[in-house]
């Protein structure tokens, strides 16, 4: 119940521009947490539906992504059909239930596997 706060990334790596994140049709999501992700190498994007639409959601990510694995609250993976990442254009797909809350785990291209 706390507003997010923007955290400068220092000494991050050239080319890291943020994250932008989307819903077709009547969805409507809000992050609600960008992280570093459990496993090294990774981070944890959660999004939440908050207006009982749902959708096909995208995320751009703003660095290069090697891999997105939908994942647990607790980062474990979870089997999810429908997600698509195409590293080249740096974006993933993936339907959203309304209300539904989806984390996503994405490896950082570069990074150990």
């Amino acid at each position: 119940n706390h507003p997010l706060v923007g955290i400068e990334l220092r000494g991050a790596a050239p080319g890291w521009q943020g994250v932008g994140v989307r819903c077709d049709g009547a969805g409507h999501l809000e992050v609600s947490a960008f992280k570093p992700g459990a496993a090294p190498g990774t981070v944890a994007l959660r999004v939440v539906e908050v207006r009982g639409g749902g959708g096909t959601a995208e995320v751009r990510w703003g660095f290069p992504v090697r891999d997105v694995q939908a994942t647990d609250l607790f980062e474990e993976p979870r089997d999810v059909a429908a997600i698509e990442h195409d590293a080249a254009a740096g974006v993933t797909r993936f339907a959203v239930r309304p209300f539904g809350i989806v984390t996503l785990r994405a490896a950082l291209a570069g990074a150990g596997a």
